[in-house]
């Protein structure tokens, strides 16, 4: 028995030691390989920087393909050459305390991946796993990005979580890019030479300015059918724009600001062709924040989310083209904010909400329809007025524009302000095409104004040909018009309820209006009457003379 025993127990700790000199013969074959980093002018050099012949080697066609995974202690660095790298379903990481680039490219070309790669396993994982520089800086030279090529990770950058492009030439086809931050830019920065991506998949990224881009003053960034969702930043969610941004047929979605731009924060030229912004949130304005120049063509703005301003923010230069701004929801104010130069054709601002006043837009500055339409934008607070437009400034209606009749224009004159409405064209849409509502600033009151049916300014000029398709909202039993020469004149008693308890009786020369309360309004009706000339005393007597011989 005591013999058992003794052999089981011998046999027990030669398994524990053959597994452990397992585990130790696994762990290090599954050990990354260290990179130890340098310049490389050359195949071979590219090699001996990844770490040798057990980090990679060269195929017959001039392809470094990866043996292993890689931890990097230095930056690779590119001066001159071209290079094509497959990972084979490889990590690079980096080495226990350095905190640099993978890549930096001064000259030459890199490629990463190929046409063939797909981002569901992905081929080349760059996962930098902590704070850190950019995974990638470009200062020269080109760098292609092929699908299948996973950037993750990397977060505490200054500039660009994933790639830094400060210089050269950076093309991105399909892509992915994730879980990145930074200070400017979770995924790219872009501060000089240009970024283009051709596809691409950038979700959860974070920074300050730029959840997914930061763009300088001096950087380009185009991009074509990339998924641009989930980003986060204290301004631009999604993009800040300095310098020129383009995308076409993007969905950018579900992109948030703690600040003001849920998707996009620009101040330099920003294009959006195609493609949609919803589910975006921000303090002000959950798609785009504007000062500097904006277009927007054939895409859709919808179910964003802003404590104000539900989409737009403008104060600079902003082209609305046949892009439908509809459905969406401002928690106080309004869905649009104009101070700058805004111009909307072939589209509509259309079926928005604001939880306490003013539906639709708000105008401080210049703003154009050109056959486009405001319509059915609403208030779920006290304030019906201005449901349309809140205009402090200048409206302008071309041809074809419309504005619907129960969303109305809120005319507010103040010590600042001096509204106006200049129709440029005759106006072909529906009968009436605009109807305003009068009123003057006034601190005190709960809305900022109180209207005003007594203004003598001139609210409408331009061509004034067809005024039966202005209007003026009903002030209470009272009827209101638009004459000839653009200002408001009082037009009888309106169709109300309030109206009709109303009794019209002319007697001479007054007219009574006699209400069902049996009170009387006399309103006197001027006639012009002559004057009586002072006649003297002796033609006086003269006159009386001859009424007495008539007589």
């Amino acid at each position: 028995m005591k013999k058992n025993i003794g052999t089981f127990l011998a046999l027990s700790v030669i398994c524990v030691f053959v597994l452990m000199l397992m585990y130790f013969n696994i762990s290090a074959a599954y050990r990354p390989v260290t990179a130890p980093g340098g310049k490389v002018d050359s195949p071979e050099a590219l090699v001996a920087a990844l770490g040798g012949d057990e980090a990679a080697y060269i195929s017959d066609s001039g392809v470094v393909t990866y043996l292993s995974d890689i931890a990097v202690s230095a930056p690779v660095e590119i001066i001159s050459g071209e290079y094509t790298i497959s990972g084979t379903g490889c990590f690079m990481t980096r080495e226990d305390g350095y905190k640099g680039s993978f890549f930096v490219i001064n000259g030459g070309k890199l490629v990463l991946g190929n046409e063939k790669g797909a981002n569901t396993h992905p081929s080349l994982t760059l996962d930098g796993s902590g704070e850190g520089e950019a995974l990638i800086q470009t200062n020269g030279g080109k760098l292609d990005i092929y699908t299948g090529t996973l950037l993750t990770g990397n977060t505490g950058s200054e500039k660009g979580g994933a790639i830094l492009v400060s210089g050269g030439n950076v093309e991105i086809y399909n892509a992915k890019i994730e879980n990145c931050s930074a200070d400017d830019g979770g995924a790219l920065a872009v501060l000089g030479g240009e970024l283009i991506s051709y596809g691409g998949d950038y979700q959860n990224n974070a920074a300050v300015r730029g959840g997914f881009a930061y763009i300088g003053a001096d950087g380009s960034f185009v991009a074509g059918q990339s998924i641009i969702s989930y980003n986060t930043a204290e301004n631009g969610g999604a993009i800040y724009n300095e310098g020129s941004c383009t995308i076409s047929e993007i969905p950018l979605s579900y992109c948030k600001a703690s600040g003001k731009g849920g998707a996009v924060y620009n101040k330099g030229e920003f294009i959006m062709h195609g493609g949609y912004a919803a589910y975006n949130a921000a303090d002000e304005a959950a798609v785009i924040w504007n000062s500097g120049s904006a277009v927007i063509n054939a895409s859709e703005f919808t179910m964003n989310e802003a404590v104000n301003y539900s989409t737009v923010y403008n104060t600079g230069s902003f082209k609305q083209i046949a892009t439908n701004i509809s459905s969406n929801t401002a928690f106080e104010t309004c869905c649009v904010y104009n101070s700058g130069d805004y111009v909307l054709t072939e589209g509509g601002i259309s079926s928005n909400t604001a939880m306490i006043r003013f539906g639709g837009i708000i105008n401080d500055g210049s703003f154009q329809v050109d056959s486009g339409s405001i319509s059915s934008n609403k208030s779920k607070g006290d304030c019906r007025l201005g449901l349309a437009v809140v205009n402090r400034g200048k409206i302008i209606l071309n041809d074809n524009a419309f504005l619907s009749f129960n969303n109305d224009v809120l005319m507010i004159y103040g010590e600042n302000s001096k509204p106006e409405v200049e129709i440029t064209n005759t106006l072909t849409a529906n009968t009436p095409i605009i109807t305003l509502t009068p009123a003057r600033a006034d601190p005190v009151s709960e809305n900022g104004f109180k209207t005003d049916y007594h203004l003598k300014e001139v609210l409408v000029t331009g061509e004034l040909s067809e005024v039966e398709k202005l209007a003026v909202t009903v002030n209470g039993a009272f009827k209101y018009k638009i004459n000839d020469s653009g200002r408001i004149s009082w037009d009888g008693i309106a169709e109300t309820d309030d109206g009709k308890n109303f009794t019209i009786i002319v007697t001479g020369v007054s007219l009574i209006i006699l209400a069902a309360a049996s009170a009387f309004i006399y309103v006197k009706v001027s006639r012009n009457r002559a004057k009586k000339k002072d006649i003297s005393p002796k033609l006086r007597e003269k006159d009386d003379e001859d009424t007495a011989d008539s007589d």
